[in-house]
């Protein structure tokens, strides 16, 4: 659980004033919701106007749940032929086959046919794991290898490979839309959408965006927050809502495209950086590969941030070095902050 704080950081005995105002949204499927300054009426149009814009535009093209989508299209067809799609969908797709090449495959569009199979199982049989059988053969055609994409053409290079950007595309539409306000001289605005979001300019005149951070075991006990400097992006994974009850058990709802079974994270993690699509994918990848292994994708991508909450006492929070100034710990944890130092790539004697 996040929230958003509508009020400065005032010190004892000031009164407390509402600096922002907030608009939800209709948003690829879901829901996002836009805050500006309260001043800024003229932002808040012109936020919205632009948003609603680049998701008209896209959403169309890859949303798997409409059968004459690009992707929809492609996922029946590509595995026989190239499969022609839009310059929008090319970089889409482009894009996150990168971001899963950087992240060895904990972040993969092409783990569709594996997330389907969780998605029917938390909702219809909750009560046990799928077999093991079932799982490593709906992994099969899974992997950024499996599939090639340029010249506006996308294809599939197994029979059982399969795509679905519906999640992708929600932070990357958000990029697009915060990269095009900064262009049209947009103001400030803060775009988010649940556990991910990105921002422009400030709250106010004196206070950057900031966001609360709540513990991922107790949700009402507060770790501290996050300052977000001007086109900041952050991402969330290892709060409750990403796990679900199977037979009195809470398995991860985040699957591990390489293995095809729930992340055993037990770690939550928070990512700060330049794009929310890549702090999406970075904070997903580092909560399934846990703390240690993660270091690696860190060093992978060096521009991002991260801070890691331990679900279990005493609750140490584990962070990068460039991410402590940015946040500002409850008094309760100010003395279990850890840094958590990049590897040091060695260098290679001639």
């Amino acid at each position: 659980m996040t929230v958003l704080l509508a009020v400065p950081l005032l010190g004892p005995g000031c009164g407390e004033r509402r600096i922002t105002m907030e608009r939800e949204i209709a948003f690829m499927g879901e829901h996002a919701s836009i805050h500006t300054p309260v001043e800024e009426e003229a932002t808040m149009a012109d936020a919205t106007r632009i948003l609603r814009m680049f998701a008209d535009r896209i959403y169309p093209l890859i949303d798997i749940y409409a059968a004459d989508s690009e992707i929809s299209r492609a996922n029946q067809i590509a595995a026989r032929t190239r499969f022609p799609i839009s310059r929008d969908t090319q970089h889409l797709v482009e894009q996150a086959q990168q971001l899963s090449a950087n992240l060895d495959g904990a972040f993969d569009i092409s783990d569709a046919p594996l997330r389907h199979l969780w998605n029917r199982h938390f909702r219809n049989d909750p009560q046990a794991l799928p077999a093991e059988p079932l799982v490593r053969a709906t992994r099969r055609g899974v992997g950024p290898h499996h599939f090639e994409v340029r010249d506006h053409a996308l294809l599939l290079l197994t029979s059982v490979t399969q795509l679905d950007v519906n999640e992708f595309a929600r932070p990357y539409v958000i990029d697009r839309a915060i990269r095009h306000m900064r262009r049209q001289g947009v103001g400030h605005v803060l775009i988010e959408m649940g556990d991910f979001g990105r921002c422009l300019g400030r709250a106010s005149a004196d206070q950057s965006w900031f966001r609360t951070i709540m513990h991922p075991a107790e949700q009402e006990r507060e770790v501290g927050g996050v300052l977000l400097p001007d086109g900041a992006a952050f991402a969330m994974v290892g709060w409750p809502h990403h796990y679900a009850d199977v037979g009195g058990e809470r398995v991860a709802r985040v699957i591990d495209p390489r293995s095809g079974w729930p992340a055993e994270g037990e770690t939550s993690v928070l990512v700060i950086g330049p794009s929310v699509a890549g702090a999406y994918a970075l904070a997903q990848a580092l909560f399934i590969d846990g703390r240690d292994e993660g270091m690696a994708h860190l060093q992978a991508m060096p521009r991002y941030q991260a801070l890691f909450v331990q679900h279990d006492e005493p609750s140490l929070l584990w962070h990068t070095p460039d991410f402590a100034p940015l946040f500002d710990a409850a008094p309760d944890y100010r003395d279990k902050m850890r840094l958590l130092e990049r590897p040091v790539e060695e260098s290679v004697e001639e």
